[in-house]
């Protein structure tokens, strides 16, 4: 395959290169070239002399098992907005969180994304629903203290886990939170994903309760919880993480782990706290954006998730340097890679990496377009609709 005349090639590589007018070969699921004027008859061509070329994006952190309760509570806090979801989540069938998961991949294909990581129990209904999309995911079995006894949910998670294979979805292990899941299950979980190497996401520090909370049972904020009890790796990923001290953000980076940023739910489910964006890039550590599920979002669009996290953070900061538009980018694409362990496969356009593109048609809104503003104009000035050509793996998923 070949992506020709690309307007412009937003590669995402360190240097951050953007190209113009290039072309990308790819052979099989590998990116093979990128240059100017490459010819090869007898491959399948998509003219891209009209489009911004650049990495798919990596959501991480979605529910897509819930997928058909879209503006189901639009109105309430978290406490009050969960008692509705769990009544709801308790009505599906099998069959309708798979028809929820094949209907949120093809809604996040149509958007860019080529990547994401899902928290769903039960996850066989999702695994069948990606399944039937042509997407990359991570999809993470969910123990939960209040859904019965948890060693068989583990149990069966690992006998999942130790018989699946897929070339495009792995499987990780989830625990729910500090607040649904106890120090044993919790360790358990731990000691069985370090063994196997699976990504472990867990919702931490969401709410303003769930820290005082945690401090009054335990004496400890909720990161000093967890580094106690040595859940955190290189492999986890803490969800939301907003209620956080500095002292917090540290421990975070001694321990490697990395962040899921979803300030569209955090915003609309009023969790009334911002989370220290500068003080995590200031000690290093992966952040990538997540859309959390459309319960709490209402849409899976990774454009509208980097133009609300940039002005978020803006305004709360009084800072227009805060968050700036090149690192949105980032948190969209490369650094979510690398929150998840993927850095060195997806999440930019390099010779030798996984084929996973985008292509976004340049209409009137980006007018005048130059190689100068145009990550502006990804950020600021373009959405989901945007999206013409989607590559997943080396294949065309959505042309």
């Amino acid at each position: 395959m070949i992506l020709k005349n690309c307007k412009y090639i937003v590669t995402q590589n360190k240097e951050r290169t953007i190209l113009e007018n290039c072309d990308i070969e790819i052979k099989k699921n590998i990116i093979k070239k990128i240059s100017k004027n490459i010819i090869i008859t007898g491959k399948e061509t998509i003219d891209c002399s009209n489009k911004i070329v650049l990495p798919g994006f990596i959501n991480i952190h979605t529910h897509i098992g819930m997928h058909s309760l879209r503006g189901i509570c639009d109105d309430e806090e978290l406490p009050a907005w969960l008692e509705r979801i769990i009544i709801a989540e308790k009505q599906f069938t099998p069959k309708q969180i798979q028809e929820n998961s094949e209907q949120a991949c093809k809604e996040m294909l149509l958007s860019g994304t080529t990547t994401f990581v899902e928290m769903y129990t039960p996850i066989e209904p999702v695994i069948a629903g990606v399944k039937k999309h042509h997407i990359r995911a991570i999809l993470c079995p969910v123990i939960y203290g209040f859904l019965g006894d948890v060693k068989k949910q583990l149990e069966y998670a690992k006998k999942l886990i130790d018989s699946f294979s897929h070339p495009l979805i792995t499987i990780g292990l989830a625990g729910h939170s500090i607040y649904t899941c106890d120090k044993e299950t919790l360790s358990a979980i731990k000691k069985y994903a370090k063994k196997r190497k699976l990504l472990t996401p867990i919702h931490l520090a969401e709410t303003r309760k769930e820290r005082f909370d945690c401090f009054d049972k335990n004496k400890m904020l909720p990161v000093e919880y967890l580094a106690e009890i040595k859940y955190l790796d290189n492999r986890t990923l803490l969800v939301h993480s907003i209620w956080l001290t500095k002292g917090e953000v540290r421990i975070i980076a001694q321990h490697k782990s990395a962040v899921a940023h979803c300030p569209v739910s955090n915003m609309k489910l009023s969790s009334g706290g911002v989370a220290p964006l500068m003080e995590m890039f200031e000690e290093n550590i992966s952040v990538g954006l997540g859309t959390d599920s459309v319960a709490s979002n209402n849409n899976m669009d990774m454009f509208k998730e980097m133009m609300i996290c940039g002005l978020l953070h803006k305004q709360h900061r009084w800072d227009p340097k805060a968050a700036p538009v090149q690192k949105l980018l980032d948190m969209a694409t490369i650094d979510s890679a690398k929150a998840i362990d993927m850095e060195q496969e997806i999440g930019s356009l390099e010779i030798g990496k996984k084929a996973d593109i985008i292509t976004v048609n340049i209409g009137q809104s980006h007018w005048p377009l130059t190689k100068e503003n145009v990550v502006s104009s990804l950020v600021y000035a373009t959405n989901g609709a945007s999206v013409c050509d989607v590559v997943v793996d080396g294949k065309v998923a959505m042309k």
